[in-house]
């Protein structure tokens, strides 16, 4: 203020003449910093304590002004005491009106206390009838199942429906010829038999009216062996129920322990037991109170046996009496009888059908009665013994359960244990992940200058990230401090093709190479490089190096960083490499070389070593952090110029990636009453965190994000509290910077909390009552993101956390300014914004994004890259509708466009009279990156994708420009709603997926300044969620066949063994080979932690000398045993464990005198002492010893080596196997693949034998993993001759698990998918099946689980006793329930058979399966 005052004073003086000379410009300077520093101070805090200062002095100055007026007489006292007192007469009353209100408050709490409680027995009532529900349900699906039967069966009984009508059909036009016959001979039968049962006709009816009634007395007589029979039939079911809960109750009992499942009880096989108990326990009762009613029963059998007795006397005198009729009939009737006598006749003889009827029924209630009495003898003397019998298994069964139940609880609790400590251990390594990931962020920040060595060398090697693309940006900051006149700044090639980029200086001048797959081009500026100074502290000669690549045009500036005065304009250069090749095939894999190039690429550059200072690097926008090198040669650190890196750190507005922060901690003293701060932004994204502080111990958040492209100011004191303020505006698309204040009060002040928001010209205000004070003055803060330690998981679905892609400036906290680079932690942020092309844009399906249109002129072009998985999807459209129009003016009919139809590329074309059309023949909609350009040469057209011509055409006159409208109308990835665009686009909807570098008449379009857009990601291609690149399912990928076999390279002199029972090599040994000093070195490779590598021994008067290697849990031991006087003496060397990797290991073995050392992969692991002299005689066994040979006592079995050996060497000498000059003996060893997996192979003649005398029993729980390129192959089957059979096959590119109880009547689960090549794509498929008694459950990787029930109803019996086959049958096994007999051909790998895992190498036989030895490319 001092220094404000003396300058006024100055300018007075000035002003009147008595300052004898002062500098206008001087003047204007200080005057302009004084007012941008006015204009940069907050002055919010001192409004508001302002405001309040005024409003507590206009408060006293009423205050006053009612004193200065009252009258202090004691008569106007008398008067205000009289007031008071009336006033608390009326407080009186209204503290009793209170404790009335009080009161009622009381008794509404009483109230509410007895509504309470019942709501509580609702509740209660609520819970007991959601258990009933989840009965209801659980029985509901039991009805399922019985219905799914049901429907079996109706299915069944529909098919012998069919039959039945033609059997029907059949009887019908036998009936019909029938019925001729009898017509025919009703003339004749009339007059033959009709007339003479005439005279008889009224005797007949007496008699069958007596005898009808004759009859009444048997109904009455045959009702009680009825009922007898119907109890009877009770009593056999009851039975045979308790005989199969007695069996069930049994097998439980002895199965418990073995099947019980080890997961939640309420879901195991235990609870099956327990259900059944109870049912036993009821049958038990229901046997005893049958038993009570036979003695009841035996009377009245006895009766009943005397009643049928006289009931057959009575129907045999009947049926003689029948018999006599018929005879009278046949003889004596005449033909006069009329036709009322022949219905008499009919009527006696259906009579007769049912006394006959009746007879035989009562014979067959006899016989069962008979039956029942056998029954019940037989019941009678097993009834003790059969029932103490059930008691005991159902208490056995009982106290297995009770056993798996504390079992079960046991399992639960240390499955418990391990969970919560596996979940401590994957959250201490997200922890950790994100302090690497923070750490590594850190380290990026790190700005490290390269330079050469002492000795003038320096070579380093980067990966960064790299993808195809058609344009590629270089930036680089170099000086030159030597006298050196060439260096070779960088090489970027890639490894699979000829594409690569070169920076090199050549003469002091900066030359950039490339070559895009038509041939190289090359490029040289014309300015010349100055030496700078030792220190390179010299601003003036560093220079900024830029290369843009568009296609096949290469441009190149080269620009001093900082030069004083007007700076000479140097134009940058350009040139292009041969037309038709624009990718650039660079893949992550690729390297980067700075110093250095591949021995491949030494024609192509002129230099091949570093000179000077390299200060930074970036491609693409990604910087290249140069101390983040793969593999570094000499090299040093040097400087840039101070004041260039001060005038960087001083820059206002900073450049915010799309995946940094900055992190800022406030260093106040004391708090203050508010909390505030300001910040400018400018960015494309429509949702983004602009600034955040967070109090996680109290749940307090101060948030500023663009939401939608509104900014959204949100204060939370507690989760009931809140103050949210939204801009009215959209304001992620603006070309200046957005002015942003944002203040809260911490503590509430007459209740309230008042907020205030400032965007813009925008002003709000808010307020906000209850909640805690806001206490966030000594948390971290965040502006554009946060770090990785931030708690997401716990925040991301309260606040936007996405980080900031764009420019902000002016940041303030508090009222104190914010600078990245001094005042906190940051990634990701760079020290200045300058408006950079965003050259690529995401789509989720649902938005687009508007850009000014291009013409398409006689010679012109236009491409871009993009990635989706959609089959039909619009690209892109130019086009005049959707354009304002003056009145009387319409849209020209020019339109292009870029479509997906069916995943082929549809281009079209219309020039004003009609429309073109090119599609591709190939699909392109597979998720990876694919290129495309349009190349119009006047009339002609061509098409080129990934640099390859695939289809070309030819416009018409009047085609050769299509227009396009200047304000907007270029449309990428879909269209706003109002826009038909049906007939100028292949497919209208819109895009999923990422569209990059698109270039228009050889220029390349940023989507930097977009006319208009909606839902899309600008800029960040790589922030796509999941989602948006998975437009199929997996069992929609459009694969038209089987993925072809991998190609089954052997690897050169390489030996397998293991895949047989024998399975040795043995090789003819001088005996003095291994006397004194000897050295053998061979190379394995195997998944198994045991096996021999070879062994040789001599055993010479009951002496032995052994020497062997072999493979041990893991270890390499080596083992020399000699007999001296003192008796045997062993010696071993032993490696580190984990050797069976499945990766070859070299192992050298040296003997020097008596030292033995062993090497792994020419590293010494151990050195120990040895004999002198060995003698192991004349073979040297490998892989294992032949059956015939017995091991010596003294030395611990070997096993068999599974896996392969080469390289095979003994003091120097290569043992190539096998060997014309030696007579090698090689039993059971094979060829050995080049690269294999975890998985045993099986070629289509193999197969396995996991047990031959498997019992599958009630239950089967299954797991293995299989890949194959075939349809169809056994997996595994197993069945026996009585017809029971299980079977896990492919069929026609489905899976299918199939079940026969033995009934003929298989039952079956399948998961197929809608395209039947999604199985046979030769990667690794999960099965997981399961049978339980009658039901089966299929599930195939993660689809939808298959089921299958036993609709038959019939159980023969359980699979027992039956050989169980993986992979393939033998030509003399059962087929059972599979389709075919065609061998799987592919691996398959971790069988799990009841929650047991076997090995390969346990099976019961093997047959051609090459164990552990899934081929891969």
């Amino acid at each position: 203020m001092r220094s404000l005052a003396d300058t006024i004073a100055y300018l007075k003086n000035y002003a009147i003449g008595e300052t004898p000379s002062i500098s206008v410009g001087g003047a204007m300077l200080e005057a302009e910093k004084i007012l941008k520093e006015i204009q940069m101070r907050n002055f919010t805090k001192f409004d508001i304590e302002a405001e309040i200062e005024i409003s507590k002095a206009k408060l006293l100055l009423n205050r006053i002004m009612k004193m200065d007026q009252e009258n202090p007489h004691i008569q106007a006292l008398q008067v205000r005491i009289k007031d008071i007192d009336n006033k608390l007469n009326e407080l009186l009353q209204r503290i009793n009106a209170a404790n009335s209100k009080t009161n009622e408050a009381a008794m509404v709490n009483e109230s509410n206390r007895r509504r309470l409680s019942r709501v509580k027995e609702y509740s209660a009532e609520i819970k007991s009838t959601r258990q009933i529900v989840d009965d209801q349900n659980f029985n509901s699906t039991q009805l399922l199942k019985e219905a799914n039967k049901n429907l079996i069966n109706t299915r069944i009984n529909y098919d012998d429906l069919a039959n039945l009508l033609v059997d029907l059909r059949n009887g019908s036009n036998y009936l019909e010829e029938f019925e001729g016959l009898l017509w025919r001979l009703n003339i004749e039968y009339r007059d033959k038999y009709v007339k003479r049962a005439h005279d008889h006709a009224m005797e007949l009816m007496r008699e069958s009216i007596r005898l009808e009634s004759l009859f009444n007395k048997t109904r009455d007589v045959a009702d009680g062996p009825l009922r007898a029979a119907k109890a009877y039939q009770r009593i056999v079911d009851a039975l045979l129920s308790a005989e199969g809960a007695a069996k069930n109750a049994s097998l439980a009992a002895e199965t418990a322990f073995k099947v019980a499942y080890p997961g939640d009880p309420e879901e195991s096989l235990v609870r099956r037991a327990t259900l059944s108990l109870h049912k036993s326990q009821e049958l038990h009762s229901k046997g005893e109170k049958l038993k009570m009613t036979l003695g009841q029963l035996y009377a009245e059998l006895d009766n009943q046996r005397s009643a049928l007795g006289t009931t057959k006397g009575i129907l045999d005198v009947t049926d003689d009496r029948l018999n006599a009729l018929k005879t009278l009939m046949e003889t004596q009737l005449t033909s006069s009888i009329s036709s009322d006598i022949q219905d008499s006749l009919e009527r006696t003889q259906t009579t007769h059908a049912n006394v006959q009827r009746t007879l035989d029924h009562v014979n067959s209630i006899h016989v069962n009665l008979t039956i029942i009495r056998e029954r019940t003898q037989e019941l009678n003397r097993i009834d003790a013994s059969l029932l103490n019998e059930i008691r005991d298994k159902i208490s056995a069964g009982e106290s297995h359960t009770m056993k798996g139940v504390r079992l079960a609880n046991n399992l639960r609790k240390t499955v418990d244990r391990i969970e919560n400590r596996g979940n401590d251990l994957r959250e201490r390594i997200e922890a950790l992940k994100r302090k690497i990931k923070q750490t590594r962020q850190y380290a990026s920040s790190i700005r490290v200058s390269l330079t050469t060595n002492s000795s003038g060398i320096c070579t380093r090697k980067y990966r960064p990230s790299l993808q195809p693309s058609t344009t590629t940006s270089i930036l680089l900051s170099y000086a030159i401090s030597s006298s050196d006149k060439n260096a070779l700044l960088m090489y970027l090639g890639s490894h699979n093709s000829s594409d690569f980029m070169a920076v090199e200086m050549v003469n002091r001048k900066i030359e950039f190479s490339w070559d895009a797959g038509g041939g190289a081009q090359r490029i040289t500026h014309p300015l010349k490089l100055l030496t700078n100074t030792p220190q390179v502290s010299d601003d003036t000669r560093w220079y900024h190096i830029t290369i843009n690549r568009i296609g096949n045009i290469g441009q190149l500036s080269v620009t001093p960083a900082n030069i004083e005065g007007p700076a000479e304009v140097v134009t940058p250069v350009s040139n292009a490499s041969p037309p038709g090749f624009s990718k650039m095939d660079l893949l992550p894999s690729d390297i980067l070389w700075i110093g250095g190039i591949p021995a491949s690429a030494q024609n192509i550059v002129k230099t091949n070593r570093f000179a000077g200072c390299l200060h930074t690097l970036s491609i693409d926008g990604e910087h290249i952090g140069l101390w983040n090198f793969t593999e570094s040669e000499g090299c040093g650190a040097c400087n840039e110029g101070e004041e260039l890196v001060s005038r960087q750190a001083d820059e206002i507005a900073l450049g915010f990636n799309g995946k940094g922060y900055f992190k800022g901690t406030n260093r106040i003293r004391i708090p203050k009453q508010h909390y505030s701060t300001v910040l400018a932004f400018k960015s494309l994204d429509e949702d983004a965190l602009l600034f955040l502080a967070v109090n996680e111990v109290k749940n307090q958040f101060f948030s500023i994000a663009l939401d939608n492209g509104h900014v959204v100011f949100t204060v939370q004191f507690d989760p009931q509290t809140r103050l949210v303020m939204k801009s009215s505006k959209q304001l992620n698309n603006n070309e200046n910077m957005v002015q942003i204040q944002a203040t809260v009060q911490n503590k509430a002040i007459a209740g309230a909390r008042m907020g205030r928001l400032v965007v813009g010209d925008q002003n709000q205000l808010g307020t906000v009552k209850g909640g805690p004070d806001l206490d966030l003055s000594y948390v971290p803060y965040y502006f554009g993101g946060v770090d990785p330690e931030f708690n997401k998981e716990r925040w991301s679905s309260e606040l936007i956390l996405r980080s900031l892609l764009g420019c902000m400036a002016g940041l303030s906290v508090l009222e104190e300014g914010k600078n990245p680079l001094t005042d906190g932690q940051y990634y990701g942020v760079e020290q200045s914004c300058p408006e950079k092309p965003l050259n690529d844009v995401g789509f989720l399906g649902q938005g687009f994004i508007e850009l000014q249109s291009h013409v398409l002129k006689r010679e012109s072009n236009f491409g871009f890259t993009f990635q989706t998985m959609e089959a039909d999807a619009l690209l892109m459209l130019s086009t005049f509708i959707g354009q304002p129009l003056q009145p009387g003016e319409e849209h020209p009919p020019d339109y292009y466009s870029v479509s997906l139809v069916e995943g082929h590329l549809d281009i079209r074309l219309n020039g004003g009279t009609s429309s073109h059309r090119i599609m591709s023949s190939a699909k392109y909609n597979d998720g990876y990156l694919h290129s495309f350009f349009v190349i119009k040469e006047n009339r002609k057209v061509t098409l080129k994708v990934d640099d390859r011509e695939v289809n070309g055409t030819r416009l018409d006159r009047g085609s050769q420009v299509v227009s396009g409208p200047d304000t907007g109308g270029l449309y990428f990835g879909g269209v706003p709603e109002g826009i038909d665009a049906v007939t100028m686009v292949g497919s209208s909807r819109a895009l999923k997926g990422c569209i990059r570098d698109v270039i228009v008449n050889n220029r390349v379009v940023s989507f930097s300044r977009p006319v208009k857009f909606k839902d899309v990601y600008i800029g960040r291609c790589a922030d796509l969620p999941p989602t948006a690149m998975q437009g199929m399912e997996g069992d929609m990928k459009e694969i038209d066949s089987c993925q072809p076999p991998t190609q089954h390279t052997v690897e050169y002199k390489a030996l397998k063994f293991g895949d047989q029972l024998e399975s040795y090599v043995m090789v003819p040994m001088n005996p003095r080979t291994f006397k004194k000093n000897f050295n053998i070195s061979f190379e394995f490779r195997t998944y198994y932690p045991n096996g021999l590598f070879f062994i040789g021994s001599n055993i010479r008067k009951k002496k032995t000398q052994t020497i062997s290697a072999q493979l041990r849990n893991g270890r390499v031991i080596v083992s020399l045993r000699k007999h001296n006087k003192k008796g045997p003496k062993d010696t071993e060397a032993i490696s580190p464990p984990g050797l069976n990797t499945g990766q070859w290991r070299k192992v050298m073995i040296e003997k020097v005198r008596k030292r033995l050392h062993l090497f792994i992969d020419n590293q010494l692991v151990k050195k120990v002492k040895a004999p002198r002299k060995m003698n192991v005689g004349r073979a040297l066994f490998l892989g294992s010893l032949p059956a015939n040979i017995v091991i010596p006592d003294t030395m611990q079995e070997t096993e068999t080596l599974r896996g392969c050996l080469r390289n095979l060497k003994i003091n120097g000498e290569d043992f190539e196997i096998p060997n014309n000059r030696r007579r090698d003996h090689i039993v059971g060893v094979g060829q050995c693949f080049a690269s294999v997996q975890p998985g045993s192979y099986f070629p289509g003649d193999a197969y396995a034998i996991y047990s031959d005398d498997f019992n599958v029993g009630s239950l089967l729980e299954l797991r293995l993993e299989f890949r194959t390129w075939e349809l169809n192959g056994i997996i595994l089957s197993v069945a026996d001759p009585q017809g029971t059979s299980l079977s896990v096959e492919l069929v026609n590119g489905a899976v299918l698990l199939s079940v026969d109880m033995g009934t003929g009547h298989p039952f079956s689960a399948r998961v197929g998918l809608r395209n039947k090549f999604s199985f046979c794509d030769n990667m690794w498929h999960t099965v997981k099946a399961s049978y339980i008694k009658d039901s089966i459950s299929l599930r195939v990787d993660d689809y939808r689980e298959a089921y299958g029930f036993n609709g038959s109803g019939n159980d023969k019996g359980t699979l027992t006793g039956a050989p169980f086959y993986v992979g393939g049958l033998p030509d003399t096994a059962l087929q059972g329930t599979l389709m075919s007999r065609e061998n799987f051909k592919g691996c398959i790998r971790n069988i799990v058979l009841n929650s047991e895992r076997r090995d390969w190498t346990d099976m019961y036989r093997l047959q051609n399966v090459l164990l552990n030895a899934c081929p891969v490319q």
